[in-house]
């Protein structure tokens, strides 16, 4: 069964940030740094997204107004869930900022959700893909293969939520520590900007966790695991940098990185 999930750019549209020409003046652990943040920002739009689809479920679940209404007080205290002919809307300032197409839950295994995005006025076309799969309770394989102006995003991703991130807001990011798998390309268009492509595969699972920036402030963020990565310069077939182990930190703290030979493991 497939569900379909409009999302519009004030939620989803990714960051416009690339590897720019001048990448290769900077010293590699910069860009080491900077390749893992392109590739996880990603990431963490999804989870983003997947967190929105776990919310409606519990929404729709609720057995009484109040239940709903502190669901929405909650989880998304700017903005308001609204019943359609097919689905559901998350309205924000009077206007959907995500519109779900529903008639089987998130959390059958077997589920299939399929997302396209708003990219201001521009659909996603027909050879591009974003699919969310339901492969066992609170596990999701999520597919995706989109165009964005200055770069493609392809990955497959295999995802476990665990429990609910206290104090945190669905309107600021993700709500559920995850377990993330798979792996994921970063192609940059070099029609628009440096022909670099970043390639990310997971081997220790990347958790997604809440931690304090400041003693009263909490965000989510990519905090431990272990990526294995390159970047290479299309128009030459050389890497930027050697292949690199990265270890995910808190913000806060500097990464590990260690870098390999000049091939994938």
């Amino acid at each position: 069964m497939k569900r379909i999930i409009y999302l519009f750019a004030v939620i989803a549209l990714l960051s416009s940030c690339t590897l720019s020409d001048g990448t290769r003046t900077h010293d590699k652990d910069y860009v080491a740094k900077r390749s893992f943040r392109l590739v996880s920002e990603d990431i963490y739009n999804q989870l983003h997204v997947l967190s929105c689809a776990q919310t409606i479920e519990l929404y729709e679940q609720a057995t009484s107004d109040s239940a709903r209404y502190a669901i929405e007080d909650k989880h998304l205290p700017s903005e308001r869930l609204r019943k359609t002919e097919t689905g559901w809307d998350v309205i924000r300032n009077g206007k959907p900022a995500l519109s779900f197409g529903c008639d089987t839950p998130l959390n059958t295994p077997g589920s299939v959700w399929t997302v396209y995005v708003a990219n201001y006025q521009e659909q996603i076309t027909a050879d591009q893909y974003w699919t969310i799969k339901c492969t066992a309770k609170n596990s999701w394989t999520i597919e995706k293969m989109v165009k964005y102006e200055s770069h493609t995003i392809t990955s497959t991703l295999y995802v476990k939520a665990m429990e609910e991130l206290e104090d945190l807001r669905l309107s600021n990011g993700p709500i559920y520590k995850y377990e993330i798998t798979g792996n994921s390309c970063f192609d940059q268009n070099e029609e628009v900007v440096a022909p670099y492509k970043i390639e990310l595969d997971v081997k220790e699972p990347l958790i997604l966790n809440a931690y304090h920036v400041y003693t009263s402030h909490r965000i989510a963020g990519i905090i431990e695991g272990v990526a294995l990565m390159r970047v290479t310069d299309k128009s030459t077939g050389e890497f930027l940098v050697p292949p690199f182990r990265y270890f995910p930190r808190k913000l806060t703290v500097d990464p590990l990185i260690e870098y390999i030979s000049t091939k994938l493991e």
